[in-house]
C-alpha cells in the first residue's frame, strides 16, 4: 500500500488537471479591446443616421453623419453601411448643387459641390455635375455693364435700358441690380420696371461697377 500522503498528491493533482481541463480559455487583452471597440459600430451607426436624417452631414463639426461613418470605418474597415452612408452623402450635396444651379444660386452650388468632394473627391457623379454648373453658370449669366457717370447725373441708357427689358422677357430670370448705394439701385429699378410686361422683382447690391445681372 502507498502511504497516505502519496494518495493525497496524487488526489490535489488530479484536481488540479480537472480544473484546468474545465475553464474556457480567456481571450487576449487584445482581443478583448477589439471586441469592446467593434460593439460601438451599431451606436455609431445609428447616431450617423440620425444626424444625415437632421441634415447635419458634415457640419457640426461635433455632432455630424460624416464623421461618425468615418469613425466605423476605422473600427470595422469595410463596413457596408458605413460606405454607403458616405454614398449618400455626397449624393445629397450633389442634389442641393444641381437644386441651387437650376435655381442661378451658382455660389451655393458650387458650394455644396465642395463639400461632397470633400467627403469623396472620386466619386463618379462629381465631374458631371461640376460640367453643368459651369456650363448653365457660362450660358445664362448675362451682365449688363451701366455708366457710372450717368448714373451719377441720373441719365438713362435708353438703348441699353430696352436691351435688358428684352432680356427679362424670356423666362423667369433671376435679377441683380448692382449700384453704389440704395438711392441709385431705386433709380435704375424705376427705369427698368415700365419696360417689363410685369412687375420687375430684382435684388439690389451694394456694389461697383453699376450693373444689371440677369441669371
Amino acid at each position: 500500500m502507498k502511504p497516505p500522503t502519496q494518495h493525497l498528491v496524487i488526489l490535489l493533482l488530479l484536481t488540479l488537471v480537472s480544473g484546468c481541463a474545465s475553464e474556457p480559455p480567456r481571450p487576449s487583452l487584445d482581443r478583448q479591446l477589439s471586441l469592446a471597440t467593434v460593439a460601438q459600430v451599431p451606436q455609431l451607426l445609428d447616431q450617423a443616421g440620425r444626424a444625415f436624417t437632421n441634415q447635419r452631414l458634415t457640419t457640426p463639426a461635433w455632432d455630424n453623419a460624416y464623421q461618425r461613418y468615418r469613425r466605423v470605418l476605422e473600427l470595422d474597415p469595410g463596413n457596408p453601411m458605413a460606405q454607403e452612408g458616405l454614398l449618400r452623402i455626397v449624393e445629397q450635396y450633389l442634389t442641393w448643387a444641381i437644386r441651387n444651379a437650376r435655381a442661378g444660386n451658382y455660389s451655393k452650388a458650387q458650394h455644396y459641390l465642395k463639400l461632397a468632394k470633400h467627403v469623396d473627391s472620386k466619386h463618379p457623379n462629381i465631374p458631371p455635375v461640376q460640367t453643368m454648373i459651369d456650363r448653365r453658370h457660362t450660358k445664362e449669366r448675362k451682365v449688363f455693364h451701366l455708366s457710372s457717370a450717368r448714373l451719377r447725373q441720373r441719365l438713362p441708357e435708353s438703348a441699353l435700358f430696352e436691351k435688358i427689358a428684352k432680356a427679362l422677357r424670356t423666362g423667369s430670370p433671376l435679377v441683380t441690380i448692382r449700384a453704389p448705394n440704395d438711392a441709385s439701385g431705386r433709380w435704375i429699378y424705376q427705369q427698368l420696371n415700365p419696360l417689363t410686361d410685369q412687375r420687375l422683382e430684382a435684388t439690389l447690391e451694394i456694389g461697383t461697377p453699376p450693373a444689371v445681372i440677369i441669371q
